[in-house]
Order: C-alpha cells, then sequence, then structure tokens
C-alpha cells in the first residue's frame, strides 16, 4: 500500500534543454526526485495515465495544448495530483484562472539556478500532501473490503464480516484451517500460483476472476505481512445467478 521512497515528478516544457536542466537541477536539489520530462502536453498525458506520478511541473507557454490546457484535463483524471504551473512570463495574468483550474503553485520561471530550490520545495509540499492523502484513501478502501488473513503455514487467522457474507461461511468455519482446505478448487487456479508467489517474493499482487467455487467475480488485493503472512482484500466480489 506504501509507494515508493522516490518521488516521480513528471516535467513539461516545450524546450527540451530547459526541461533537461530542470532534471537535472532538481535531483541535485534532493536524490529522491526521479523527473521525466516530455516537450509536450499530448505525450504528458500518456505519460501520468502510464504511470504513477507525484507532481506534474509545467511550463505555461507551449504549442498545440498550453500548460493551462494539461492541468484541466489533468484535474478530468486527478483532483489530486500536485501541479505546479511554472509561469515564465505574466503571472499575475494567469494566477486566477491557474487557481481556478486547479493549480497547486504558480512560481514564476527564472534564469537562474537560484529558482530550483524554491521549486523542489513546492514539489516536496505538494507531493508529501499527495501521498498523505493517497494512503488515507487506500486505508478507506482497505477497510472497505472483505478481508482475510494467513500466517506462513497458510493457516487462516483473521475473517471479517464482509468476508463472511461473501463466502457464506461463519467466521468460526475458517479460522484455525489451511487456507486451500476451506477453498480447494482454488489450487487448480492460477490464483494459487499467484498467491505463493506473493509469499516468496514479498511483492503484492492482484488476481481478477470468476471463481467456480465460490460462484464471486472478485478482485482480490494480497498483500505481503511482517509476520510472513498474507492479507487477503477482497473487492467488487458481487455473486453471480444462473
Amino acid at each position: 500500500m506504501t509507494r515508493s521512497p522516490q518521488l516521480a515528478v513528471l516535467a513539461v516544457d516545450d524546450d527540451p534543454d530547459f526541461g533537461e536542466l530542470t532534471a537535472l537541477s532538481l535531483a541535485q536539489e534532493d536524490s529522491r526526485f526521479q523527473v521525466q520530462t516530455t516537450t509536450n502536453a499530448i505525450d504528458a498525458l500518456e505519460l501520468f495515465a502510464e504511470y504513477d506520478v507525484d507532481c506534474i511541473v509545467c511550463d505555461r507557454e507551449m504549442p498545440e495544448m498550453s500548460g493551462l490546457d494539461l492541468l484541466r484535463d489533468v484535474r478530468t483524471l486527478d483532483e489530486h495530483i500536485p501541479f505546479i504551473l511554472f509561469a515564465g512570463r505574466g503571472r499575475e495574468e494567469i494566477a486566477s484562472e491557474a487557481i481556478s483550474a486547479g493549480v497547486t503553485d504558480h512560481p514564476q520561471k527564472g534564469n537562474g539556478s537560484d529558482q530550483y530550490t524554491p521549486l523542489a520545495d513546492r514539489i516536496r509540499d505538494g507531493a508529501g500532501s499527495f501521498r498523505v492523502e493517497l494512503e488515507r484513501q487506500l486505508t478507506i478502501d482497505w477497510v472497505t473490503d472483505a478481508l482475510i488473513e494467513v500466517d506462513p503455514g497458510w493457516e487462516i487467522t483473521a475473517v471479517d464480516s464482509k468476508a463472511e457474507a461473501i463466502f457464506e461461511m461463519d467466521a468460526d468455519e475458517m479460522l484455525g484451517r489451511n487456507l486451500w482446505d476451506v477453498f480447494p478448487k482454488a489450487v487448480e487456479t492460477d490464483r494459487y500460483d499467484a498467491y505463493r508467489e506473493v509469499g516468496k517474493t514479498n511483492e503484492p499482487t492482484t488476481v481478477e476472476g470468476y471463481d467456480e467455487e465460490t460462484r464471486l467475480w472478485s478482485e482480490n488485493h494480497v498483500y505481503p505481512e511482517s509476520s510472513g503472512g498474507l492479507s487477503f482484500s477482497i473487492r467488487d466480489a458481487i455473486t453471480l445467478t444462473e
């Protein structure tokens, strides 16, 4: 549920030299910054949709699509991602419009290296707040999912009421039993290998599909626990009828 300690920054500027300078300067300001650059807003939207991004830093004036236009499009996809509009001139002119569009900050673009220290501060502040909100939302999602936990030997150690309802079994029927004894048909599916792989790699995974045994279509998020066991968060499970 936690993201990498690195901060992924997407820098958008139609001047490739300035974009590269921004990437280099930000990396010097903070080694956690992983800056990816692009020279146009269309590519920026594609990158934003494809990768986890903690902050967008964008020039105001660009061909085809301006920084403000990109901001508006990004806000239709994500209301919270920090978006810093790095304006070369006319900062006061765009302030009201940028704020209305949901900009996080709109510092003046300068000529010297001194401009990158305050920019780095703004990125850290924005990305920090964004991650707090993201973790809060993930926690809410986690709490609202059905939950099953197993120990390193696959013995079921925790079952919540939502899991009882989904699988139509009382917790007492599952607790203390081996997961694969409770759900024997799962051994014959891809999820068996996927779950065991999480136990080996300590890397979370998500498995979707229809379960013939439980008659459920579900999205199962599997997380490794510090104890060596696993937690299963079962989301959007729908009982299918004939």
